[in-house]
């Protein structure tokens, strides 16, 4: 095809989100609308069928600049940036969004912080791992060479 096709806007304008596919939907999750003091909460479903959105279960830690990858049917989302009770400004935060829980929202579900904060992150899912290369440990910067692996046993 090699073309555009232009779909319907989101409903809420965000940057520095991130989004994974689970099933025949793509899930949305953390952005800013204008800059890191503005994260954006909302959980979109997209659906490529209908074109169109559905809101989901809000965020937690809204935060921009996040990282996302999905695994086992779950969307998990890894640090990001705008946290003001840290004086690097960034989250250790990791999340998981199950959307398949049954109340037709999903629901989100904490889980272990990361070692090291970090926004700006890549996410990528292999082998049943979520692996987290680089990222910055400050707002705006600091890049890291620090890898990790993201698992359940």
């Amino acid at each position: 095809m090699n073309s555009w096709t232009e779909l319907s806007p989101m409903p809420i304008a965000r940057e520095h989100c991130a989004a994974v596919v689970i099933g025949d939907r793509i899930y949305i999750g953390g952005g800013r609308n204008g800059g890191s003091e503005s994260p954006v909460a909302v959980t979109l479903a997209y659906d490529p069928a209908a074109d169109s959105y559905e809101e989901k279960a809000p965020i937690p830690t809204p935060r921009g600049g996040t990282s996302g990858a999905a695994l086992g049917g779950r969307f998990f989302l890894f640090g990001g940036e705008g946290n003001t009770a840290a004086p690097s400004g960034v989250f250790p935060d990791a999340e998981a969004f199950d959307p398949g829980d049954g109340t037709g929202m999903g629901s989100w579900e904490a889980m272990p912080e990361m070692p090291i904060p970090r926004h700006g992150l890549g996410a990528a899912t292999l082998d049943g791992r979520i692996y987290l290369p680089g990222g910055g440990i400050r707002t705006s910067y600091a890049s890291v060479d620090e890898n990790a692996a993201f698992f359940f046993e």
